[in-house]
């Protein structure tokens, strides 16, 4: 294991590990109590790196350096190549999509 001296933080040996994400808007339409429904996706043109397993510390880390701020409340639903976050009504409102 490598690290760096200022602050601790581990370096993966192989960067295969690290992925990068694109940081889509959503327009969402709906309520809490009948659902929600995503209207339209607004890609950024962000990209946000990530080790294959993060944490949601890292994840609201990395948002919150691109410019957005994931709350702690706020829920996760990870999948291969698609990241949704949900605040604490459920409402969807913000994605990251695998980069190709």
């Amino acid at each position: 294991m490598i690290y760096r001296r200022r602050n601790r933080r581990r370096i993966s040996e192989s960067f295969d590990d690290i992925k990068r994400w694109e940081i889509v808007e959503l327009d969402v339409w709906g309520n809490p109590d009948e659902g929600y429904n995503v209207n339209d996706i607004f890609k950024t043109g962000i990209f946000i790196e990530l080790p294959e397993n993060a944490s949601n510390e890292e994840l609201r880390k990395a948002l919150r350096d691109a410019g957005y701020d994931m709350f702690p409340d706020d829920e996760v639903e990870d999948g291969d190549y698609l990241i949704t976050i949900y605040n604490n009504e459920g409402k969807p409102w913000l994605e990251l999509m695998l980069e190709d």
